[in-house]
């Protein structure tokens, strides 16, 4: 650790010079005041040394502890073992840009008691994905701040890896609109405990499945056949890139995607569909692997969208890092059998022909492709924003649908399957697409 002298013990030490200066050459009777002023920061400097080598001895620890609607307390605890108290020391907490701190203070001075521990405790806002708090970043001052140590940081970072919530509306929407349209997954003959049809008996089949009253009436066998249901593996892609996060804490692109995607696949799960879900930035991809039924495929596609995390890049970042995520899904996700792939993302021109490549690749083996675009017509405010900048704001989301509109227009011009309409309608525009493939 390095100390460094503050503008304050040099402005200090000059005045101490000057009266010295007067006591030696006007008055000795300020000899005495002046030496001991001038052993300040000697001693001061002392102070700081020890306070070092006791920091060294302490102990820290850090944990986190989530709560609903994104929010989550991040806990430090610092144990001075030894008989000499700390003081002071500048702290300041270090955590990921996209989330917010609504409790607790960044920066401060702390005092550490002998042989007891404190705690700080900081409250966040979080979003969606991966995110870092810690570890403090301290630096030793003495009681005059004469000196300053080098930044030194105490505890481990903490990772917080927030998932999307389900959203009820949603699920329940889609309840609500499979009754009321009769979308019912397609049904085939085989193994099952269900009546699907009646047919003529082929050596082999089993004799409980004898319908012995067609055989009664007219001296043939049939038999019973059951039935089971179809079920169409799905997966998802998630766009986890720069260009998906614009947008107001909570309303971003990528945010309204993963709330939909999530609340899909738990309704999926319900009744009985095998999901995957990949999301992937600028320098990563996180799956849940292939599709999977039941509550484990549902908690390891919440698993997967939990780890996006945000990182700066440019548009040749992102075409790469989506080439590469439907090259990983077509090499080691997708099953044989027919499967729905629906990416969430944000089409610019700089990727149409990446991604119309990668379709005709998924088409020759039979899967189906669909590109959902959120459309984002408005963003809530919390009234405080001036008329003005309201109306400006406006302008420019005007502005920005209609290049999207445009986009998607030459993407659909390029044999591309585009689902483009506002967050509340792209869960039954996927169900209707999922029902219609199911067979």
């Amino acid at each position: 650790m390095a100390i460094y002298a503050t503008t304050r013990l040099r402005l200090y030490i000059l005045s101490t010079a000057l009266l010295l200066a007067g006591a030696i050459i006007i008055d000795s009777t300020f000899l005495a005041p002046a030496l001991l002023l001038l052993s300040l920061p000697v001693f001061s400097y002392m102070a700081i040394e020890l306070n070092y080598k006791i920091l060294k001895s302490i102990k820290v620890s850090g944990s986190v502890t989530m709560e609903s609607g994104g929010r989550f307390f991040a806990e430090y605890t610092i144990i001075n073992p030894s008989r000499i108290p700390i003081l002071p020391v500048e702290f300041s907490i270090q955590y990921s840009e996209l989330i917010k701190l609504v409790k607790g203070s960044k920066r401060g001075l702390l005092i550490i008691p002998p042989r007891t521990k404190v705690k700080l405790r900081f409250s966040f806002h979080g979003r969606l994905g991966e995110h870092v708090v810690g570890p403090l970043k301290i630096v030793l001052r003495d009681l005059f701040g004469f000196y300053r140590s080098s930044d030194e940081y105490l505890g481990k970072a903490l990772v917080v890896n927030i998932p999307p919530t389900v959203e009820e509306v949603i699920v329940r929407k889609l309840l609500i609109y499979a009754r009321s349209t009769g979308l019912v997954k397609s049904r085939i003959p085989g193994e099952g405990v269900e009546f699907y049809d009646i047919r003529d008996y082929s050596p082999g089949d089993e004799a409980k499945r004898i319908v012995w009253r067609i055989y009664a009436s007219r001296r043939m066998l049939a038999i019973w056949e059951p039935e089971k249901e179809a079920f169409q593996p799905v997966l998802f892609i998630l766009d986890g890139t720069r260009e998906m996060w614009s947008g107001p804490m909570g309303q971003s692109m990528i945010e309204h995607s993963a709330r939909i995607i999530s609340s899909i696949i738990y309704y999926l799960v319900k009744r009985g569909y095998p999901v995957s879900a990949t999301v992937f930035n600028e320098s990563l991809v996180y799956t849940s692997g292939r599709p999977m039924h039941g509550y484990h495929g549902y908690m390891e596609a919440l698993r997967a969208l939990s780890k996006v995390r945000f990182e700066e890049g440019d548009e040749l970042h992102r075409r790469r890092a989506l080439s590469g995520v439907l090259s990983y899904t077509y090499t080691r996700i997708l099953p044989r059998d027919r499967s729905i792939i629906f990416l969430f993302t944000h089409l610019r021109d700089t990727i149409i022909d990446e991604i119309a490549t990668w379709n005709n690749l998924y088409k020759d083996k039979g899967h189906i492709l669909y590109i959902v675009h959120p459309l984002i017509t408005a963003y809530e405010s919390d009234g405080d924003v001036p008329e003005w900048v309201a109306n400006i704001y406006r302008v420019k989301l005007i502005e920005g649908l209609r290049e999207d509109m445009a986009v998607i227009s030459r993407a659909r011009g390029r044999g591309l399957k585009v689902i483009a309409v506002t967050p509340d309608l792209i869960p039954q525009r996927v169900m209707d697409i999922i029902e219609r493939y199911s067979s």
